[in-house]
């Protein structure tokens, strides 16, 4: 039986990231998708033109509706747009203690509007991030939840940043390399403070519409298959890796991931 995957997304009219990338690649690694708007979108290949919140009580009903009648194996969390959404999610999670739960950090797209502002991120760190077991930020991702105002003149080194994520509450970070400006695309897992594993890929060509939602719910749904931190985080990456090499170019933007089968 394939284990059920709460899933907290925006939607995404262009069909590359958000709630059908989640529903895309946990079916496609082994999972059925239990997908709940957070909010709603108008976006294309090229950028984000607008964000709106899904309301809570709406959120709440359709949670509600879910937990009623299905077995939760993990949650997958995703774009936040307001403080609202991240207490409500917050709030249905805690009813969940010994499921993971994987927060991929939607905060700033490639291009166009920001999904979070100062207020949401300040609730993101204070309701989400003591109830997540990993975390899977790039490295501005990274920066944006560490911030402090009064050291904003400040750029701590790379360990410094860790410590602070994983004292948020995290217990797990898988940092992407993706955004940076290298040759090759390192990502690294750490188990608090501490490394795990260094994960090398080869950099491919092109700009990817969903990558990360296509790992992180990859993630999710190999740890509610039973996996360890390590072998899912190692097949969630290999699994995106694949939907990357075969993208398809469908707009005038980033390319969109083929999320196939799994291949093993």
């Amino acid at each position: 039986m394939r284990p059920s995957i709460l899933c907290f997304s925006g939607l995404d009219p262009c069909g590359g990231a958000g709630l059908q990338a989640d529903i895309e690649s946990i079916f496609q690694c082994g999972g059925h998708t239990l997908p709940i708007a957070s909010c709603l979108t108008v976006q294309n290949t090229l950028g984000v033109s607008s964000v709106s919140p899904v309301k809570n009580d709406l959120i709440q009903q359709q949670a509600t509706a879910i937990i009623e009648d299905m077995e939760i194996a993990a949650c997958k969390i995703g774009a936040i747009a307001n403080q609202d959404t991240a207490h409500i999610i917050a709030e249905i999670i805690t009813d969940f203690p010994s499921i993971p739960v994987i927060y991929d950090p939607v905060l700033m797209p490639t291009q166009g509007q920001p999904f979070a502002d100062l207020i949401t991120l300040k609730a993101i760190q204070q309701t989400i991030l003591p109830k997540v077991d990993i975390i899977t930020p790039n490295h501005n991702e990274l920066a944006l939840l560490t911030q402090s105002s009064h050291r904003s003149a400040y750029t701590p080194p790379l360990i410094e940043r860790i410590q602070s994520l994983g004292q948020l509450g995290p217990k797990h970070i898988l940092l992407t390399g993706a955004d940076e400006k290298s040759t090759e695309v390192n990502n690294v897992l750490y188990n608090h403070n501490t490394l795990v594993e260094t994960y090398t890929w080869k950099r491919l060509a092109n700009n990817y519409h969903g990558s990360g939602c296509t790992m992180s719910s990859a993630l999710a749904c190999f740890l509610a298959l039973g996996e360890s931190i390590q072998d899912a985080s190692l097949h969630a990456q290999l699994y995106t890796y694949e939907t990357l090499k075969h993208a398809q170019s469908l707009g005038h933007g980033q390319m969109i991931p083929t999320r196939n089968r799994v291949h093993q």
